[in-house]
């Protein structure tokens, strides 16, 4: 009885949780919406830079490259609402998907990753209207007319996000552009990187401009209609990444994740990038994982979770409920 009691004084001290922990605040984007965790921004694709053929900086401003005025860099806020030099946004370019069903112009390219809910940025998708040309086009609502979009999220590393003492982000991408075979710097784009902030470091970067060389791109089962409307489409099909980052990282480093997408520099071509699941847990939809986060106290055993097996965080959700189940049998065996 004494030691069952001392067991419930730990725990009520050091106050153990069995909750869920991802890295990222809304990372599949299941909340329905992009006001929980993420910050949404816009500007004007003024071209690319490139270093040997491959595009290493977005040159983004509040105009198009034919405009003067310019100020360089991204603009806070989505497009909607927002008055361009030929009208004014009506859709927003940073959407939330929702449910089944496939990409607007690639019939075999899924919506949704994981769960019921992605991100497609640079892209409203909402029917027809006439464009500053004066034919019917989905103009300005599939990221042309210059537009690029970006959505990005920081966020700290805790001692919950190591699994087995491994850090692992895993997230899911996916892309479709419009090829006009415009010079390579002035082609639509999509930009996924993930960057610890704190060290200063590149973790991870997908850039790629439309048909760019050596890139695995996709021309099949466009839709009808978007043959009949636009030059060649491009697609790359939901990419699964599992990032093991634990050499590139400490307890308490920041980390931040973006994805940008943006048609073309000369206006009428667009490009857009679907995103789910964002984490640091194995599952895309939720978890069961039981983790304790130690506050810092550092490697050893903490109420029951065995902490830095290898300096760096605790064994995974599993390895510390079942040493847990151990601590009981043992403190509540008949002596």
């Amino acid at each position: 009885m004494k030691r069952l009691v001392v067991l419930v004084a730990m725990i009520a001290t050091v106050g153990l949780t069995a909750t869920a922990h991802a890295l990222f605040t809304n990372g599949g984007f299941e909340d329905g919406s992009l006001s929980s965790g993420w910050t949404v921004e816009h500007g004007f694709n003024r071209g690319l830079v490139l270093t040997g053929g491959v595009p290493t900086e977005e040159t983004i401003g509040s105009v198009s490259q034919y405009d003067s005025g310019n100020v360089p860099g991204w603009i806070p806020g989505g497009w909607a609402g927002f008055t361009t030099g030929y009208d004014t946004v009506s859709d927003a370019m940073d959407n939330i998907t929702t449910g089944t069903g496939s990409d607007t112009f690639i019939t075999a390219l899924s919506r949704v990753k994981y769960g019921i809910h992605s991100a497609v940025v640079n892209y409203a998708g909402a029917g027809y209207f006439d464009n500053l040309f004066g034919y019917p086009n989905f103009n300005g609502q599939v990221g042309n007319e210059y537009r690029a979009t970006r959505i990005w999220q920081q966020d700290t590393v805790k001692s919950s996000d190591f699994e087995s003492g491994r850090v692992i982000v895993r997230f899911a991408w996916a892309a479709v552009l419009e090829d006009p075979e415009h010079p390579a710097a002035e082609q639509p784009y999509v930009h996924v990187t993930l960057r610890n902030v704190t060290q200063g470091t590149v973790l991870y970067s997908k850039f790629y401009y439309s048909n760019q060389p050596d890139i695995t791109w996709r021309t099949d089962n466009v839709s009808s209609d978007a043959q009949s409307q636009f030059s060649t489409i491009l697609w790359v099909d939901w990419q699964e990444e599992n990032l093991d980052i634990t050499d590139n990282v400490v307890l308490g480093d920041t980390l931040r994740i973006e994805a940008s997408a943006a048609g073309c520099a000369q206006g009428g071509h667009f490009g857009h990038v679907y995103l789910d699941g964002f984490r640091s847990q194995a599952s895309a939809t939720g978890s069961t994982t039981l983790t304790v986060d130690d506050n810092g106290l550092g490697n050893g055993v903490l109420c029951g979770m065995v902490v830095g097996r290898d300096g760096k965080g605790p064994m995974s959700g599993a390895e510390s409920a079942g040493m847990i189940a151990l601590y009981f049998g043992i403190l509540l065996a008949p002596v």
